[in-house]
């Protein structure tokens, strides 16, 4: 990008500053957790992913651009020749707030040089820049040419199944660049194993629910005992296990235990503390169950135990993307029983077959019935592809950093799209946090999650180079 259309693009931005921020506040305040159970005609993923979309797709046609809305599994913005197009993808989907904000999450809120709000930073902040990489193409008369194309997501966070939609619809862009990470190029995803488990209660246990999305470590648990409150009580509290961690309240007439963790996404499950681990533990500790509720229990502390899978025989690591990870993300009771979710980052050294069939001996071990296992093969690009040059180079000319492309364990849209990408759009130089934000605040999937806005800018600058250098070289 010559140093006169830099010049330009920074007085575009500085003179749409507060429309863009005001943008992202308005895609902030909708909430849009994503719910194949609530699916409606045209909201295969609940009615709140369906409003969201229309909200963006209004937004494009009001800046002049093309859109389509896929029967609510996904949208896209269009400008110039979309048959041969130069693709962006965000996704409009996010995990459920949690507990323990301090800012409100659906408000939008702007202290400093930061805006706060769930989806802020994981993905809404993304679909926001390269909306307006699309409007600084179109009102410059920047000259491309290739067509533009902004797809919106509404299923990232959930499985990806609107990309299933889409694959069967669409005609791949000639590439497609995914900003649901960090600057510089993610060259390397470790691969997927997702397993479903089973097992029956038992008497003493009414209920055991805990976390809210597969890809987070769960932040809270809660157990209803089938015993009386007194008498559970005094076996948690002879074993000095209340406090503000453990608590012991009541629910419909009977005692529930509840337990708090730390949310943390699941590809850095490290940051995070299970409280589905720390429930099965704390009661187990105090003795309140037995018979079959404790065998269930014992499988799910079980299984539940620790990040990188040792114990369930899938633990790998390699240089690029080192450690396996393994996150018990969900447990739900369904009547008499309780299923697990498993969500395992593999290595890409790992050996998928080989850690199906331990997983699934594991589970069975521990007592469980597997109803799901699935994975998916690792995505791995050549760093010195032309493509991840082009996309470094664009990074290096805004930001001056030399930092080398790199791996990660999360998943990305990369996963599911030919021709893609995963570039952006966090900013590696910007790593100053909000003062006196708590630690377990801030990220994606955590409470307070928010958005630098000098990134935000920044991190726009970087995609409109890249999509300029990628137009001459594709």
């Amino acid at each position: 990008m010559s140093d006169k259309i830099l010049s330009m693009a920074r007085q575009w931005l500085s003179d749409h500053k507060n429309e863009m921020i005001s943008d992202l506040k308005d895609f902030v305040r909708i909430r849009s957790v994503s719910r194949a159970d609530l699916a409606e005609d045209g909201a295969p993923f609940g009615a709140e992913c369906r409003n969201m979309l229309n909200y963006a797709l209004l937004r494009g046609e009001k800046y002049g651009f093309q859109t389509l809305n896929a029967d609510g599994y996904y949208g896209k913005i269009m400008f110039g020749d979309d048959d041969h197009s130069i693709g962006m993808i965000a996704h409009l989907d996010v995990v459920p707030e949690g507990v323990n904000w301090i800012h409100p999450p659906y408000e939008g809120v702007v202290e400093g040089d930061f805006l706060f709000g769930r989806g802020a930073s994981d993905n809404k902040g993304s679909a926001i820049a390269c909306l307006y990489v699309m409007r600084m193409i179109k009102e410059m008369n920047l000259p491309v040419k290739h067509g533009l194309r902004l797809i919106l997501g509404c299923s990232e966070e959930t499985g990806m199944q609107d990309m299933d939609a889409y694959n069967a619809r669409e005609k791949a862009s000639v590439v497609t660049l995914v900003p649901d990470a960090a600057f510089p190029v993610n060259y390397a995803q470790k691969g997927s194993l997702t397993a479903h488990a089973q097992i029956e209660l038992g008497e003493d246990v009414l209920s055991f629910d805990g976390g809210e999305v597969d890809n987070m470590v769960p932040p809270v648990a809660e157990c209803v005992l089938n015993k009386e409150f007194d008498c559970v009580q005094k076996a948690l509290v002879d074993k000095n296990l209340l406090s503000e961690k453990i608590e012991l309240v009541l629910k419909n007439a009977k005692p529930c235990v509840v337990a708090h963790g730390v949310a943390s996404h699941a590809a850095s499950p490290e940051n995070g503390v299970s409280a589905i681990h720390m429930l099965a533990d704390a009661i187990l500790e105090a003795g309140i169950v037995k018979g079959q509720s404790e065998k269930a229990l014992s499988a799910i502390r079980f299984i539940s135990q620790g990040f990188y899978g040792e114990h369930a025989g899938v633990a790998c690591e390699d240089e690029d993307t080192g450690k396996t990870t393994m996150v018990i993300g969900i447990a739900r009771t369904h009547e008499d029983r309780v299923e697990v979710h498993a969500d395992c980052r593999l290595s890409i050294k790992a050996n998928l077959d080989k850690d199906t069939k331990n997983m699934t001996r594991a589970m069975e071990n521990a007592g469980f019935t597997v109803t799901l296992m699935e994975t998916t093969k690792p995505v791995y690009i050549p760093k010195d592809h032309p493509m991840v040059t082009a996309l470094q180079n664009a990074y290096r000319e805004i930001t001056g950093d030399d930092a080398p492309a790199y791996t990660m364990g999360g998943g990305t849209y990369s996963r599911c799209l030919k021709n893609a990408i995963t570039f952006g759009l966090g900013m590696r130089a910007f790593s100053a946090r909000p003062e006196n934000l708590p630690q377990g605040h801030g990220s994606a999937h955590a409470p307070d999650e928010y958005q630098n806005i000098t990134a935000l800018f920044e991190s726009t600058l970087v995609f409109l180079s890249s999509v300029l250098k990628l137009d001459k070289i594709i």
